[in-house]
Formats: C-alpha cells, structure tokens, sequence
C-alpha cells in the first residue's frame, strides 16, 4: 500500500505553497480536459509536455529505440498478460490513458534514485541497480485523471508504480533474466515530489535493487521523460514470489 503521509501534507497546503510561485501550475502547465484536442495538438511548457501527439512521434522517445526493445501495446491488447477488465485497459477504453509506451533493456546503467530509501524488515534497500535490466513505461495521460483540480490523483500515480514493476519483472522474466511463476506486491512506498499536471507525459522508469529467497525489491523514478529534469514522484516496492 502506498505511503500518503507526505501527499497528504503537500496538498493540504495552497498550490502557491507546494510549488515556487514561477512554477504554480496555473501558469506553468496549459491542462486541457477537451479530450479531441488531447488528441490532435500539443503544448510543452516549462518542461512538461501536455496535450501530447502520439507518443511515438516524442523526439527523446525515439532516440530511445535502438537502446531498448519495444514491447507490446498491452493496453490496446485483445487478451495478453492483462485481462480486459483490468483497470488501466478500462481508462484506455475511456480516454483516460490516450497512449502508452514500454519499452525493456538488458544490460542497463545502474538507474540512481535521489532521497532516503525505505528499510523493509530491518534490511537497508540499495539505491542502485543491481540486475542489469531497466523498463521505461510512458503514458499519455487524458485530463479526466484529476484529484485536486487539473491535477493526476495521487492514487493513480502510485498505480503507475505498481504497474511500472509488474511490466519490469515479466519482462525479465521473458528475457530469461528471472525465473518465476508470478509475483505479488508485499509493500509499495511512494515519495511525492511534485504535482503531475492532468493531460500530460508522464515516464516511469524502474529497475530491480535486488533479490533475496522469494523477496524482489525495485526501485522507480516518475519523470516528464527519461533521465528527465523533473522529478514528480520516486518509489520503491517490495515484491514476493508465492509459495509453490
């Protein structure tokens, strides 16, 4: 379960108060909840790029491709890994999520995380990669995601952890880099840094910190792009392999 404690006491506090005021998200970020013009036009400001084209067409994502492998569109899926009554499937379906992007890589630099990392039973978690394995998830998010007004509902971010590590440890699993029937998630902790603006690009990047018996710790960073400058959120989860 996500830790809200430092979410909550952000966001009780004015926007003015959570952000410098050149960074106040009524004049940084152009939210757009026409979800048409989602579609067809985009606007970047400061950094963050909202009402985004497809996402292929992202000129940091394509000079990605000849360092990652391209995985299957599983959202837009008839069956695949995820039922059709998953939950990010449905948010497709209604224009919640427009596009989504994952992309996997062997052989990954080691993934930093900024800030204090979480002690799961006693047991200090590294920072720093130790498979070499790095997914990037991207997700074009609509403007009917909002918690606060024009702005992603921290629960949903914390789902795009969730998910980010679920894709990161199949795909290892495909890549003969794991070997596991299925994984559950035991803890999930998320650090809120910023706001993410609804109707934005949002990349989750994750890796595996490293693995004890049944135990998988992984690590991920929620950016504007990959290796991006704005940090909206980083994380760190525990996962178990059930018992045969």
């Amino acid at each position: 379960m996500a830790t809200v404690t430092e979410m909550r006491s952000s966001f009780e506090k004015p926007y003015s108060s959570v952000l410098p005021a050149n960074e106040h998200p009524a004049h940084v970020f152009n939210v757009v909840s026409n979800k048409e013009t989602e579609r067809s036009c985009a606007v970047k400001d400061n950094g963050v790029l909202t009402a985004a084209a497809p996402l292929e067409t992202l000129p940091w994502l394509k000079q990605l491709i000849p360092d990652f492998q391209i995985q299957p569109d599983i959202l837009k899926m008839e069956g695949g890994p995820i039922g059709h009554d998953h939950m990010l499937k449905n948010m497709a379906r209604n224009g919640q999520i427009i596009d989504n992007k994952i992309l996997f890589r062997k052989g990954a630099p080691v993934l930093q995380v900024s800030g204090s990392e979480p002690n799961y039973e006693s047991q200090e978690v590294p920072s720093t990669c130790s498979q070499q394995m790095e997914l990037l998830n991207v997700y074009q998010l609509g403007g009917d995601v909002a918690g606060h007004k024009g702005l992603v509902h921290g629960g949903l971010t914390a789902t795009i952890f969730d998910e980010t590590f679920g894709y990161l440890l199949y795909g290892g699993k495909a890549a003969g880099l794991l070997s596991f029937g299925m994984v559950l998630t035991a803890q999930l902790n998320v650090s809120y840094a910023k706001p993410v603006p609804a109707g934005s690009v949002v990349a989750c990047t994750a890796c595996v910190t490293s693995m004890e018996g049944r135990k998988i710790w992984v690590t991920a960073k929620l950016q504007e792009k990959y290796n991006g400058d704005i940090t909206f959120a980083t994380a760190t989860a525990l996962f178990i392999i059930p018992k045969a």
